[in-house]
């Protein structure tokens, strides 16, 4: 292939014996039938398909599901470190709250974005743990540009994230998010007002999509996929309300969606929330200096990928926005 990298290439009629199996199967049992290589996950192998570095008797295919057979021929690139655009970065700071054997948990800060996207490669979580890991000799899992990154925070959200050490812990974590949901969240809101349901119940249940006005918000929408967000109160405050919100799904912006389509936006939200110069005047200041959504990932908990055992994990907001929190109440 034309890519560079680690390049392989087989014939099917090595590793099955079945007239037809997925594609992404095919590529991870060829890794695991040889005993020189290192095993290569279906979720993995099912990235660098998507990612266009997968050909089938000579054809790119970008389908995980596509069918071939035992004439089937298979070429493929894993991306050498050097060309995956994804360089270490020392300077990226992160708290690390426990390390394991399997995993990393940490404690995000405001206003590091997770991983790379459009016009933005440098300067991530994903390039630190590039460095870390790299510092420490192990091998993430995930993919080439998210380096053991399971799941994700806005970049303006602070708190807890797991993030995997190992390929396989990488599929025993993300397996943890689908049904019946093993990993449990918790976050903190600061909002000025409670959500206004038409339930009159602390749950807020509504599909979310991509909002057709804007593609870069999302919105609630009947056609949209099954999102539920559970709220209580933490504490009533004179401008306002520390709401403890707790994730059933994982749709992106989820709680920033529910609590605005609700009338409970998050303060300071700039894609969601009121328009500072809608606010009180005595709240004007000092939501404009904190400059940031409200929002906090405060607890975490999942099924250890080493013993299958509960571990549970709790990290107070940052200084700034316990201030703010503060200053809702005066």
């Amino acid at each position: 292939m034309d890519k560079a990298g680690l390049n392989f290439a087989f014939s099917c009629d090595e590793i099955i014996d079945e007239d037809h199996i997925r594609l992404d199967k095919a590529v991870s049992l060829y890794f695991s039938n040889k005993s020189d290589l290192e095993e290569l996950s279906r979720s993995r192998a099912s990235r660098l398909i998507k990612t266009g570095l997968v050909k089938v008797d000579g054809e790119v295919s970008k389908k995980s599901s596509k069918l071939v057979s035992p004439s089937s021929q298979i070429e493929l690139v894993i991306p050498a470190e050097e060309e995956s655009y994804l360089l270490p970065d020392s300077t990226v700071e992160f708290e690390i709250i426990d390390e394991k054997e399997a995993f990393l948990v940490i404690n995000k800060p405001a206003g590091l974005v997770v991983h790379p996207g459009a016009g933005n490669k440098s300067g991530t979580l994903a390039n630190g743990l590039v460095h870390y890991f790299g510092k420490n000799k192990v091998t993430a899992g995930g993919d080439f540009l998210r380096p053991g990154i399971v799941h994700r925070l806005d970049k303006e959200t602070s708190g807890l994230m797991v993030i995997s050490k190992s390929d396989s812990s990488f599929q025993s974590l993300q397996k943890q998010f689908s049904p019946p949901r093993t990993v449990k969240r918790s976050y903190l809101a600061l909002t000025r007002k409670l959500p206004e349901n038409p339930e009159s119940s602390n749950v807020i249940d509504a599909p979310i999509a991509r909002d057709p006005n804007n593609r870069l918000r999302m919105a609630v929408r009947e056609d949209g996929k099954p999102a539920v967000t559970q709220w209580t109160v933490r504490r009533e405050l004179k401008k306002g309300y520390l709401l403890e919100v707790v994730l059933e799904t994982g749709r992106t912006h989820q709680i920033r969606v529910h609590l605005a389509a609700f009338g409970a936006q998050i303060v300071g939200d700039r894609v969601y929330g009121e328009s500072i110069g809608s606010l009180p005047g005595e709240v004007q200041k000092i939501t404009r200096d904190f400059n940031r959504q409200a929002l906090h990932a405060e607890k975490l908990s999942f099924l250890s990928p080493s013993d299958g055992g509960t571990v549970s994990y709790v990290a107070a907001p940052d200084n700034r926005m316990l201030s703010l929190i503060e200053a809702y109440d005066k």
